[in-house]
């Protein structure tokens, strides 16, 4: 898998994208809007905001001093949840920018490396499930997945001549720090993390961000090389894409 970048890497889906992809040798660079810890194993790490196009664009530019990008995963994101009659037009727009234009900016500075150094590469988008059956209070969060998802569909056709596949995987519920979060704030109720099982899926147990991460490490490797432009639920069964 070469080098890759990984983003919203200091903690939950991201870090444990991290570790699985250092497992498989790859050289990872982890950024985030804070900092990532030394525990992450990293080659880079970085502080960037990906919603700052002249911060995205000096990463990559020293990530092609270093011999370019062959993987990306874009998988910096927030989730604010709210009722829509209360919900702000900041948040509204605040989520559309991290969520789908961070994901645009890096995988167009993403792609231009790959296509730069000819090797070809991959990009992963995390999408969620909520795209394909609603969330009635993180209408902006499933709307954000929806541009994501498009955009991996578009970006894959106008790539595969470079030899860039784009793909997007869709996890399940996960007790992250950031879900944990909510269910403190009171905006997600305690019994859907809690336990060892989520009544949603179709396979026993919790999705784990360790088992989401093998999967993003399949959409980067070369056992996927025929697989373009799709998004992979994983989930336990919770939709059927």
């Amino acid at each position: 898998m070469g080098r890759v970048l990984v983003t919203g890497a200091a903690r939950g889906l991201g870090r444990a994208i991290a570790e699985v992809l250092h497992g498989a040798g790859s050289e990872v660079w982890a950024i985030d809007v804070t900092p990532v810890p030394d525990e992450v194993p990293a080659r880079g790490r970085r502080t960037v905001d990906v919603t700052d196009e002249a911060a995205v664009d000096r990463l990559f530019a020293e990530l092609d001093a270093a011999g370019g990008l062959d993987g990306l995963v874009n998988n910096a994101g927030i989730f604010p949840l709210a009722d829509w009659d209360v919900m702000t037009s900041d948040t509204w727009r605040r989520t559309l920018e991290v969520n789908a234009t961070g994901t645009f900016l890096c995988s167009r500075a993403a792609a231009l490396s790959m296509r730069g150094h000819g090797r070809g590469g991959a990009i992963v988008n995390v999408a969620s499930p909520t795209f394909y059956r609603g969330h009635a209070r993180g209408i902006a969060y499933t709307a954000s997945k929806g541009a994501v998802i498009g955009l991996t569909r578009s970006l894959a056709m106008v790539l595969g001549v470079h030899a860039i596949r784009v793909n997007a995987v869709a996890p399940g519920l996960m007790a992250t720090e950031g879900m944990l979060e909510q269910v403190e704030a009171g905006t997600v109720p305690a019994d859907r993390v809690a336990g060892d099982e989520d009544d949603l899926r179709l396979i026993p147990g919790r999705t784990r961000p360790e088992a989401v991460a093998e999967v993003v490490a399949f959409l980067l490797g070369d056992g996927s090389r025929e697989i373009t432009g799709q998004v992979l639920a994983a989930d336990g069964g919770t939709v059927f894409v």
